[in-house]
């Protein structure tokens, strides 16, 4: 995918979750990006990512310039913390 985007200051490698820390990691300096970075993660939101996932939602929200999404079937999360995603726009559905 980056080979193909080129060397675009907006496209950054993510790897594999829960891949191992080996690889080199690149500070990226939200403020010269823009003034929220957008996060779109899209897939499995259950089973080993969900736990995962509900914690980076948690922070993402506490944060002003971060704005997560998540695009999935429905996860095997408690009813609460789906409602509760929902509301804040985090939790999007199935696309």
């Amino acid at each position: 995918m980056k080979q193909a985007l080129g060397k675009h200051p907006n496209a950054h490698v993510l790897y594999p979750i829960p891949e191992p820390a080996n690889h080199v990691r690149q500070k990226v300096d939200i403020e010269s990006v823009s003034s929220c970075l957008n996060v779109v993660y899209s897939g499995n939101l259950s089973n080993i990512y969900g736990p995962m996932l509900r914690s980076l939602a948690h922070a993402a929200y506490s944060e002003n310039n971060i704005n997560l999404k998540l695009l999935g079937p429905s996860p095997d999360w408690p009813q609460s913390e789906i409602q509760w995603m929902s509301d804040r726009q985090i939790y999007q559905g199935f696309v």
